[in-house]
């Protein structure tokens, strides 16, 4: 049924349904599950996204116009495969930097799928975190002098403690000032082509070129199978 939304596809195949049985001409669930998953890999009415990983060299590109609290962040995205909002929650006493490779705990009750997993951090990415550290309660004295919640920014554990927005927002104006803020054109939003979570597809993508089996990828990335 090339050529119809895929609603349109699933009222006609109700139908169908409905008027074979009338008719004496029954399949199991397993046929009908079996024609909806072909279905699904068709034609469907939301536009392609273009995004994309950006390259070793883009990355590098990139960083170099962001501060040293979100470069920390964007290479511990990149070298972990984790999420955003699980780097947003993750505590010192998760990362284990006297291991080699150092060690990233991701606590059950913080990721996506609820299940708990590990991964590592680059040595780039360990030595800009390390960096990162000893500005730290710096910048959360710093914070806390913009905020009346001061005992509240001050107790902050987590290694990168702010919100997703902050990210973001560091992340688009270090795009623009490398020369990478490209718009895809198919969303509705324009969204950037390297836009943050594009560093997932980076781990990704790295973690394919190299020996790591593609199913270890996937379960670092917390990705159900």
């Amino acid at each position: 049924m090339n050529g119809y939304s895929p609603k349109s596809v699933a009222v006609n195949l109700s139908l169908l349904k409905g008027f074979l049985g009338r008719n004496g001409v029954r399949f199991d669930e397993y046929f009908w599950k079996d024609l909806k998953r072909k279905r699904k890999g068709g034609r469907s009415s939301r536009a392609a996204t273009q995004d994309e990983a950006p390259t070793v060299e883009q990355l590098r590109a990139i960083i170099t116009h962001l501060p040293i609290n979100t470069r920390a962040q964007a290479l511990t995205l990149a070298s972990s495969g984790m999420r955003i909002g699980e780097s947003l929650k993750i505590t010192l006493a998760d990362i284990h930097l006297d291991e080699e490779p150092v060690r990233v705990e991701i606590r059950a009750e913080i990721t996506k799928t609820g299940d708990a997993r590990t991964s590592f951090l680059s040595t780039e990415a360990v030595q800009v975190l390390e960096e990162w550290l000893k500005v730290k309660d710096q910048y959360l004295k710093t914070a806390a002098g913009r905020s009346h919640l001061h005992e509240k920014k001050l107790q902050d554990e987590r290694v990168f403690p702010w919100s997703a927005p902050v990210f973001y927002r560091a992340w688009e104006n270090a795009l623009r000032k490398a020369g990478f803020a490209m718009r895809d054109n198919n969303t509705k939003t324009r969204i950037h082509v390297h836009h943050p979570h594009t560093l997932r597809k980076f781990f990704r993508t790295r973690g394919g070129q190299s020996q790591v089996p593609v199913d270890a990828v996937e379960v670092l990335m917390g990705h159900e199978g």
